[in-house]
C-alpha cells in the first residue's frame, strides 16, 4: 500500500498539475503525492490537514523569501497563524522550504527553461549563480523576466508558465542545486523504507 503524502505548497492551485508532474518525475514508487494548493495561507491549511487527515503524512513546502538556514523552521513556528497547529506533534522533517521561491528551482535546469521557451530565450540574462538558494528573489524575478521577454511566449508569468516549467524541469538537478529540495526528496524517499 502506498504511503499518501499531501504537499501544502504556497500559491495557486493552477500549479497543482506542475508540482503532481514534478513529483512524478522523481518516481518514489511506494509514494503517492498529492500537492494541495494554499493561495490564502499555507501555514494555516497545513495545521487543519494535519487534523483532517491524520492518516496521511502532511507537508509544508513555502517560500522562504529568503537565503536558506537552519532557523526557518523557529521562524516558521513563530509566525502569527502557527497557533492553529498547538497541541499538535510536527516535527521539524515536516516543514520545507522552496528557497528563496519556486522559481529559484527553474534556475536548476536551463536547459528545460530554454527548451520551453524557444530560440528568443536569453539564457545569460539569468542570474549565473549556480548556488540557487543564494540568489535573491527579486533577481530571480527580474532575470526570468529579462530572459524570457522576446520568447513567443512572453515574459515569464507565474500561472501560465509556472505549471509547465515544473513539468519540465528535472527533479534530479534541482535536487543537485537546492540543498532544500534535497531535503524534502531525502525526507519522501525515508517514508518509502
Amino acid at each position: 500500500m502506498a504511503t499518501a503524502v499531501r504537499v501544502y505548497f504556497e500559491g495557486d492551485r493552477s500549479l497543482r498539475i506542475g508540482f503532481s508532474k514534478f513529483f512524478e518525475r522523481f518516481r518514489l514508487p511506494g509514494i503517492r503525492i498529492a500537492p494541495v494548493p494554499c493561495k490564502a495561507n499555507a501555514i494555516a491549511d497545513f495545521t487543519s490537514g494535519l487534523k483532517n487527515y491524520p492518516e496521511a503524512v502532511n507537508v509544508l513546502l513555502i517560500d522562504a523569501e529568503k537565503p536558506y538556514a537552519t532557523n526557518l523552521f523557529q521562524e516558521v513556528r513563530q509566525h502569527d497563524h502557527w497557533d492553529y497547529a498547538t497541541g499538535l506533534n510536527v516535527s521539524d522533517d515536516r516543514i520545507h522550504f522552496m528557497v528563496q521561491v519556486m522559481e529559484s528551482w527553474f534556475l536548476a535546469d536551463k536547459q528545460a527553461l530554454s527548451a520551453y521557451y524557444g530560440r528568443d530565450f536569453s539564457a545569460n540574462r539569468l542570474p549565473a549563480n549556480p548556488a540557487i538558494e543564494e540568489i535573491p528573489k527579486d533577481d530571480v524575478l527580474s532575470g526570468l523576466a529579462d530572459a524570457t521577454r522576446a520568447t513567443t511566449k512572453g515574459r515569464y508569468h507565474k500561472t501560465n508558465h509556472g505549471p509547465r516549467l515544473l513539468e519540465a524541469i528535472d527533479p534530479a538537478k534541482v535536487r543537485t542545486a537546492s540543498p532544500a529540495c534535497n531535503r524534502l526528496f531525502s525526507y519522501l524517499e525515508s517514508l518509502d523504507t
